[in-house]
């Protein structure tokens, strides 16, 4: 979603408490470890809030949980409101379509696949660019939406299909 962009510069804030959205609530250092299998040396959340502008329909905030192993690697789950307006949803496809059509001009490949309501890509780039590498899942419930990000370790990408069995279980636990 578009909202990526705001996940990570939210990297950058200083954690705040509690996070509106409670993403750390919704996914367990646990269930981060057995999907990661790297143990979690940190945790933050914080909220990154953002105005009604010419990216977003309206004004909210981005609720952002972040499990660290050794930075910069991470599994970060970000909770935010869907945009309301037909207008923002379109713009909102708009800039992931931009966003992957950037990664693949700098040598990126994605791999996007469906399963059902949740929506997961996995982002291999090349050289010094490999950082970003890492696996997505991302879907909606009700008026929010969740991004769940998981950082490629030491073993390589973590595999679409257990990134999904968590994104699963966060969709259930989603008010």
């Amino acid at each position: 979603m578009a909202w990526i962009l705001l996940a990570v510069t939210a990297l950058a804030q200083a954690p705040a408490a509690p996070a509106k959205y409670q993403p750390c609530s919704l996914v367990s250092v646990a269930e981060t470890e057995a999907l990661t299998v790297l143990k979690v040396t940190t945790s933050e959340e914080s909220d990154v809030p953002y105005e009604k502008d010419a990216h977003h329909d309206h004004a909210d905030v981005l609720s952002i949980c972040n499990r660290y192993f050794t930075k910069p690697l991470q599994l970060q789950l970000s909770v935010t409101s869907l945009p309301v307006t037909a207008e923002g949803k379109e713009r909102d496809k708009g800039e992931d379509r931009a966003a992957q059509e950037f990664a693949r001009s700098r040598g990126g490949k994605i791999e996007n696949k469906d399963f059902g309501k949740i929506h997961c890509s996995t982002l291999t780039m090349p050289g010094d660019l490999a950082r970003a590498n890492s696996t997505t899942c991302t879907s909606e419930n009700g008026k929010l939406a969740f991004w769940l990000g998981v950082s490629a370790g030491p073993k390589g990408l973590v595999p679409m299909e257990k990134v999904k069995v968590l994104a699963e279980k966060i969709l259930a636990r989603m008010p």
